[in-house]
């Protein structure tokens, strides 16, 4: 069972949730991080209201068009100072 932090029990204490509040749980709302009545309020909100719709499809083309990004591979010279600067900063001595 997820816990609600004081500001989860502020936003059920409301009549009516506002775009303010989706906001400000967004992310933990696409997460499933929420405690399932908030974030069915949250929902319900989203389905009502053409803005947070709106906001909710393009972050989620967002978040999808990131997953298809292709990270260049570190080169090897790259890999090596790392190693080397976090051998020098923890003191150790790690191969490189």
């Amino acid at each position: 069972m997820k816990k609600y932090t004081e500001d989860h029990m502020n936003m059920l204490e409301k009549v009516k949730i506002n775009c303010t509040d989706v906001e400000d749980v967004f992310f933990e709302f696409i997460e499933n991080e929420l405690p399932l009545t908030l974030s069915s309020r949250i929902d319900s909100h989203i389905n009502r209201c053409s803005d947070c719709k709106s906001f909710s499809s393009e972050y989620s083309l967002v978040v999808e068009l990131a997953s298809e990004l292709k990270l260049p591979e570190m080169t090897s010279s790259t890999k090596s100072r790392i190693h080397q600067s976090l051998n020098e900063q923890l003191g150790i001595n790690l191969p490189v």
